[in-house]
């Protein structure tokens, strides 16, 4: 799982959606305009959780 920070009024472009769970919150990106979000991205990108196959 990753944490990353995207200009805002890119964001705003896009819905929030709720998932999985009340404090799990997305924004729903199309496929084709990932290349817009990379372009947006601000700082880094932090992994905060790891999930292994068992």
């Amino acid at each position: 799982m990753t944490r990353f920070a995207v200009r805002r009024d890119f964001a705003d472009r896009y819905p929030v959606r709720q998932v999985g769970g009340r404090e799990i919150r997305e924004l729903w990106i199309p496929a084709g305009d990932v290349p817009l979000l990379n372009a947006n991205l601000v700082g880094r990108i932090e992994v905060v959780h790891e999930f292994h196959p068992a």
